[in-house]
């Protein structure tokens, strides 16, 4: 397997798919977190307020998983995106002048 194909129905590497479980169990423990009476006072969450709170940490969630799917359509598409840590070089997307000249 290439490391442009994977070979895998959605594009996903295993360290992808590895990553998008962690991005899960991330959100997951932040949820408890936020969920979690203070010990020290009694106090219980407010709800309206936590429920803020969860929403902001779902939509940085979000944000990491988009990442990490975006990689199976950076190599889905080469000539129109690129691979986290890759450059685009000029006139490789709609001849718009990216990276240096080749």
């Amino acid at each position: 397997m290439s490391e442009l194909s994977t070979g895998k129905p959605d594009g996903l590497t295993d360290l992808e798919h590895d990553a998008m479980q962690m991005t899960a169990a991330l959100y997951n423990a932040l949820v408890e977190i936020v969920s979690v009476h203070d010990e020290h006072t009694g106090q219980i969450p407010h709800t309206a307020v936590r429920d803020s709170d969860i929403g902001e940490l779902a939509i940085k969630v979000h944000g990491i998983q988009h990442t990490i799917m975006a990689q199976a359509a950076a190599r889905a598409h080469p000539t129109k995106m690129r691979l986290l840590g890759h450059m685009l070089r000029r006139g490789q997307v709609n001849d718009i002048p990216y990276g240096p000249p080749t």
